[in-house]
């Protein structure tokens, strides 16, 4: 074995002690009381997982899963093995999960306060993005988001949820009006269904219609038509503007040039006798 790799099997052993010194209790939930910390490991062919949880003499014991909503299989992955797989370390902090996937910043955050730091200078922010009023979006902007994420990808699907995620992002689940906001596009939605620009599934998510881009597309050729009108409204009245102050210099450039009759006072004007 390299230097470097007894090197990255040596930090990848202490990750490994770390996270088993605060290993979940079993049955927790995300919110502000967790503190504990997991680790998996990814095979770099496959893309399948392991999730440790224990150490022994062989190498690291876990369980391994061989997809998605399956069962681990226990099982020990060698140490001479570990250099095949990727790192993942997760911190569960009071309902924050902040991962790396390196080992030795990883064991390095953890001694440094790092989740602390994080999860405050996430706070700070949220604190600022709380002042801010939510600006709601009419159903023809909603509807061209659905537009340029199908475009994106023409697999697009979105909960209510998701959708304003796109629109806020994630820090919208905690502002003060996430209430009234949700309520007010889960009505937004159901209009863009009954009008046929959007379909629901019965797990409550949205997906784009083909009626959708024809309604937005005519959408933009009224907003166009109503753009152009309005600046050649605009263009009429400074043009008309223009020639009105023309016709006063024109005026007062006649009056007074050279050889033009003398402006007479009252005072001046004789009798004729």
């Amino acid at each position: 074995m390299s230097i470097a790799g007894w090197f990255r099997t040596k930090v990848f052993i202490i990750a490994f002690r770390l996270a088993l010194t605060k290993a979940s209790p079993g049955g927790f939930t995300i919110d502000e009381t967790n503190d504990f910390l997991s680790v998996r490991l990814i095979d770099k062919v496959t893309d399948k997982k392991f999730l440790l949880t224990g150490l022994v003499k062989e190498g690291a014991e876990g369980l391994w899963f061989n997809g998605h909503n399956e069962h681990g299989l226990e099982c020990v992955i060698p140490m001479k093995n570990l250099r095949d797989f990727s790192f993942l370390g997760i911190h569960h902090y009071r309902g924050y999960n902040i991962k790396w996937d390196n080992a030795l910043a990883f064991v390095w955050s953890y001694y440094t306060l790092g989740s602390w730091r994080i999860e405050k200078k996430d706070k700070r922010e949220q604190g600022r993005f709380n002042k801010r009023t939510l600006a709601r979006q009419d159903r023809m902007q909603v509807l061209a988001t659905f537009v340029q994420q199908t475009i994106k990808d023409p697999d697009f699907r979105a909960s209510s949820f998701a959708l304003l995620e796109i629109l806020y992002t994630r820090r919208w689940f905690r502002h003060p009006e996430q209430e009234t906001t949700g309520a007010y596009y889960d009505l937004v939605l159901d209009s863009l269904i009954a009008s046929g620009d959007l379909k629901k599934a019965d797990n409550l998510i949205y997906s784009l219609q083909s009626q959708g881009l024809t309604t937005l597309a005519n959408y933009e050729l009224e907003e166009r038509r109503f753009r152009d009108a309005d600046t050649q409204q605009r263009r009429i009245g400074w043009l008309t503007a223009v020639l009105v102050i023309v016709g006063i210099v024109q005026a007062l450039a006649t009056y007074y040039a050279p050889g033009s009759p003398p402006v007479l006072s009252p005072a001046s004007v004789t009798s004729g006798r």
